[in-house]
């Protein structure tokens, strides 16, 4: 691998970063400096021994098969698919048809190309979180060194596809340490950041994009159901501890992505935002006990045609709720790699109007996003699934329309016993255990039949972990099979 860097008029800049990271062994450092419009080679000796020396002169010297060509542009530089720079502040890429068989390498002479913003976000800089979720700093030169750490993967057959983050930044926590004075280490599960100085993720921030406030009435309507309805108990509460700590190493990237794409915040408003949110409606009047099926099933159907409205040509003509659902289907079972080299590392989606090239980009950052153990899938993706299913049920059945609003309902049932148990809940005794059975009665689970569901997966989950007769708490709550003590009639 060769190190060549493009003779712009961010050049000089380009050479300063790489003198930077090499810090006092500089010297052996040569730039290029030739005519204008040409890559020029970085020459290298090494006299000193560290990871970030070790690492520049394998990338200089050691390995000569694949190039890599850096261009260092300025902040207001837009990528070929559109995305400004400042919305990731460097990028790598390699053609897909370059990749070889085992998809951690390249075939030999396929150059790498890596992309940086040399002006620091216009002077604002860069940030990124540490693990106390504190924003830190993230100089050019440490931009640069991330970047090169995909190419030096790439060129040693080792680029980790499931996960291409946290390998770059693990070596690029390696740089912050060895700089004088040391630089405080970044998060490597968490892959947010932005310009200037970053804040704490908030919650339901996606959303807050999409309609444009934080205190826009759907959003304040989500609000309510998350925090009244869902909420108000220990399982709840737990449930969204652990949700957001997930949905916090996706969003903010989704968010950025937004921000800096009108097309894109309209797909992922069309596809995601506003069906969740319908369907957070939809579940707050289903578990209302004096809510009949009828008038369920008749809003569920005025729901759908709502979204069914907002589609292109209806929904009807290229069949897009069925390729939505069909995706979301595959996205819930278990996020793959895409082949797509820009989808691949989580950049905006080259064509952010396609709602299909959307899905794969949420595709891509739940496959590269370590630590997730479902809380996402079932808070987000299946509800989604479950609700485009319901659209295209819709649009299938034609005079027959009660079939979808009766199938959702029951899907939906099923869906909201289903929920995942954090390994953290735990009883303490047998009637707090027995006062959170019947509040969940109350405001969750509806039916005896979602009693006994979520009965049976909480006797599996706990039961070997409390000192008292859970299976008799929950009988006699109405969670195996037996009449409800107190609480709504089913």
């Amino acid at each position: 691998m060769t190190l060549f860097v493009f003779n712009n008029a961010s050049q000089p800049m380009v050479g300063a970063d790489l003198f930077m990271i090499l810090g006092s062994d500089s010297g052996g450092l040569g730039t290029p400096a030739t005519a204008p419009g040409a890559f020029d080679q970085v020459t290298y000796n090494q006299a000193q021994n560290s990871f970030a020396k070790d690492r520049m002169n394998a990338i200089i010297n050691q390995f000569v098969t694949n190039p890599i060509r850096v261009t260092g542009v300025t902040s207001t530089f837009v990528l070929p698919d559109g995305t400004p720079i400042t919305s990731a502040g460097g990028v790598t890429s390699v053609p897909t048809t370059g990749v070889n068989a085992a998809g951690t390498g390249l075939n030999a002479g396929v150059a790498i190309t890596v992309i940086y913003d040399v002006g620091a976000c216009s002077g604002a800089g860069y940030c990124a979180f540490d693990t106390s979720n504190n924003s830190i700093p993230i100089p050019t030169q440490t931009i640069l060194f991330h970047e090169l750490a995909h190419g030096f993967h790439w060129e040693n057959n080792d680029f980790n596809t499931a996960a291409p983050e946290p390998q770059a930044e693990n070596d690029e926590n390696q740089l912050r340490n060895e700089t004088v004075p040391p630089l405080p280490l970044r998060d490597p599960n968490n892959h947010s950041g932005g310009c200037g100085t970053c804040t704490a993720p908030k919650k339901c921030f996606v959303a807050t994009v999409a309609f444009g406030s934080a205190l826009a009435p759907k959003i304040q309507a989500l609000r309510k159901v998350r925090d009244d309805l869902l909420r108000t108990t220990t399982l709840g509460d737990q449930f969204f501890a652990a949700f957001y700590a997930e949905y916090n190493r996706i969003s903010p990237r989704i968010a950025v992505d937004m921000i800096a794409s009108t097309a894109l915040r309209h797909t992922i408003s069309t596809v995601l935002v506003k069906p969740l949110l319908e369907h957070l409606e939809l579940l707050q009047l289903r578990v209302r006990q004096d809510v009949d099926g009828f008038t369920v099933a008749r809003e569920v159907e005025a729901s759908l045609r709502r979204t069914i409205a907002d589609l292109p040509g209806g929904g009807a003509v290229d069949g897009t709720p069925s390729l939505i659902a069909a995706a979301l289907e595959q996205l819930e079972a278990e996020p793959s790699i895409d082949g797509d080299g820009n989808v691949l590392r989580g950049h905006a989606p080259v064509h952010p109007a396609d709602l299909i090239s959307v899905l794969k980009y949420l595709n891509a950052l739940l496959a590269h996003s370590s630590g997730l153990r479902g809380y996402l899938r079932w808070g987000l993706i299946s509800p989604l699934r479950l609700y485009w299913s319901a659209v295209d049920d819709l649009l299938a059945q034609g005079s027959k329309q009660a079939n979808a609003a009766t199938t959702y309902m029951r899907a939906l049932d099923e869906w909201l016993a289903d929920v995942p148990i954090p390994p953290t809940l735990f009883y303490e005794r047998e009637d707090v255990a027995a006062a959170e059975l019947v509040l969940l009665s109350r405001i969750a689970f509806r039916s005896p039949a979602m009693r006994r569901r979520f009965g049976r997966r909480l006797l599996e989950a706990l039961g070997d972990g409390v000192d008292y007769d859970l299976r008799r708490v929950l009988a006699t709550t109405g969670y195996l099979g037996e009449a409800l003590k107190e609480g709504p009639d089913a």
